[in-house]
């Protein structure tokens, strides 16, 4: 009975963690997909041309990566819904056995009745993650809330999901409240957590953070193949952007069409 009790509760952890998961995924594809477009059109003039010629499409996929970011720091942040940083946290509170040592047997066993030679020595030298370590790891989520609050949340909640205000310069000042730089903090630090999480559930290891790139022009100018969310998605983009680049034009751009870095959208 207790066997049963305790793989309940490492299942809903590990359910988790899977959320988080997708969700730090899915956010630093949105962040860093804008940040990508933008930054690439800064640095190539034929490049900003092509865009212009096609200012309606890219406003829309500007727009909808935007309000895709926004929304999805809201789940991960906001404390409603089932899967939130909030819950996840309770869930590792809840049940600390799921980080011992015999829990990551179990898990290292992959339902076989044999232990592997080197699964002894492996987990021996496995760290538990204790309530002092939960205690720094709440900390920081809740350090990374502050930010969200802050930043994302008056825009999230008064234009995004809602349309509170109508006034242009007051929708301006909602966005203004957060800077590039948060959504870059807030991105990469889900998918930090995530790495330190599952580090700590799948092989035992120590919840350090070590730092990440964030910075769209680092990011942009890497060329060490990382397999990062970020790193992935602006190396595709940038790609993508390049393809655009040397392409032979479609259409000539209409004298009546306004490119979309001149509407201030």
């Amino acid at each position: 009975m207790r066997l049963r009790y305790r793989m309940a509760k490492d299942l809903r952890f590990s359910v988790q963690l899977e959320h988080l998961r997708r969700e730090a995924d899915a956010i630093a594809g949105y962040v860093y997909a804008e940040m990508t477009i933008h930054h690439a059109a800064s640095r190539s003039e034929k490049l900003l041309s092509r865009i212009n010629s096609t200012p309606r499409f890219w406003n829309i996929v500007l727009a909808s990566l935007q309000s895709s970011a926004y929304i999805s720091l809201a789940r991960a942040f906001d404390e409603d819904g089932r899967y939130n940083l909030t819950n996840l946290v309770a869930s590792m509170e809840a049940d600390l056995a799921v980080f011992s040592r015999p829990a990551l047997a179990e898990r290292k066993r992959e339902g076989t009745s044999i232990d592997p030679p080197w699964l002894a020595q492996y987990v021996a030298n496995a760290h538990e993650l204790s309530s002092m370590d939960i205690a720094r790891i709440k900390k920081r989520v809740e350090m990374h809330k502050q930010v969200y609050r802050r930043a994302i949340r008056p825009a999230r909640d008064k234009y995004i999901a809602h349309r509170i205000f109508e006034d242009q310069s007051t929708i301006q000042g909602l966005f203004a409240k957060g800077l590039a730089n948060d959504l870059w903090r807030l991105s990469t630090f889900l998918l930090r957590l995530h790495r330190v999480l599952s580090q700590a559930y799948d092989n035992g290891r120590k919840p350090l953070f070590s730092p990440m790139r964030r910075d769209i022009a680092q990011v942009f100018a890497a060329t060490d193949g990382s397999n990062c969310a970020h790193d992935v998605t602006v190396r595709e983009t940038k790609r993508l952007l390049e393809f655009l680049e040397v392409a032979s034009p479609a259409k000539i751009l209409d004298a009546d069409d306004t490119p979309f870095l001149e509407r201030g959208e």
